[in-house]
């Protein structure tokens, strides 16, 4: 029954389109993209960034800003990675130099040996 089906529809040619239907249509959609268009320029202009807003955007660290083609994605990465390494060393730092001043016997890398002189024989 389906085979049938799809043989009637492959015979039926499609109506012609209508001149005044597609009139009516585009100029439906041009008054919408109007109405759209206006509504957009009223509200961009009623909320406007403040200066603090801005200028985090624009220091923003991530791959969603407006400039992502300014920077490649590896240099992006090694950016990133110094910074985490540098933000590792000064935490790291700081706990040593922590530690250090609280407790300074751990400065001592190795306990101090007494030397003692054994004399030697020679054979000769």
């Amino acid at each position: 029954m389906t085979h049938s089906f799809e043989k009637l529809l492959q015979q039926d040619a499609p109506p012609p389109p209508d001149a005044a239907a597609r009139r009516v249509a585009r100029q439906a959609a041009l008054a919408e993209f109007a109405r759209v268009q206006a509504e957009a320029s009223s509200q961009s202009d009623a909320s406007r960034w403040s200066m603090f807003q801005a200028l985090l955007g624009a220091l923003r660290l991530s791959s969603h800003t407006q400039r992502s083609d300014d920077m490649p994605w590896y240099s992006r990465r090694m950016l990133l990675g110094g910074a985490a390494s540098v933000c590792l060393v000064v935490v790291g730092g700081a706990l040593a130099w922590k530690t250090l001043r609280v407790n300074p016997s751990l400065a001592d890398l190795s306990p101090a040996y007494e030397t003692v002189s054994v004399p030697t024989k020679y054979w000769s």
